[in-house]
């Protein structure tokens, strides 16, 4: 108590300038984009949220382009950085999707995007993915992968998905 009397009665935090990069900056750094391959799997089982992605998968290649395949993951992995950061951040995670969408059979419904906010530590390895899971996904174009700070914008990656490659089959014999 006394030395905030003798420092003016505030933190020394809360005078910093308006201008100052630690006043409520947020950025992302060490961010890589390609494809992602599923940790071990430990005792637990069952569906994870988005956030969990981090203890689920870890980056495998630097990538932008690639032929969707089920069971493919993919995505973003980045670290939160802030001039006066210590403990956890809400950040919003959006992934669009390309035209026309992703139509769900068994809704009907059809998705441009997705959207999760979560609370994410800084200087942290955090991983933002997506994984092929059902064929109605395998959807060809651009997919993009965006982090949010609120509204401001702290990393993106654009993937160019491709239709694989037709499967030839076994190979046929010629007839004479």
């Amino acid at each position: 108590m006394l030395a905030l009397a003798l420092l003016g009665g505030a933190p020394a935090f809360a005078q910093l300038p308006d201008s100052s990069p630690g006043k409520s900056e947020i950025s992302a750094k060490n961010v890589m984009c390609g494809l992602l391959s599923a940790k071990p799997a430990g005792r637990s089982s069952g569906l994870l949220s988005k956030s969990d992605a981090g203890n689920r998968f870890r980056f495998e290649e630097e990538t932008k382009e690639f032929a969707a395949k089920r069971g493919l993951s993919f995505g973003i992995v980045y670290r939160l950085r802030s001039y006066l950061g210590t403990g956890t951040t809400p950040i919003r995670v959006v992934f669009t999707y390309p035209e026309p969408g992703l139509r769900n059979p068994a809704t009907g419904k059809t998705s441009l995007s997705s959207e999760s906010t979560s609370a994410k530590k800084y200087e942290i390895e955090q991983i933002e993915a997506h994984t092929f899971a059902e064929d109605w996904e395998l959807v060809p174009g651009k997919w993009v992968v965006q982090v949010f700070d609120r509204q401001k914008k702290l990393a993106e990656c654009a993937f160019k998905v491709i239709k694989p490659e037709s499967d030839p089959g076994p190979p046929t014999a010629r007839k004479p």
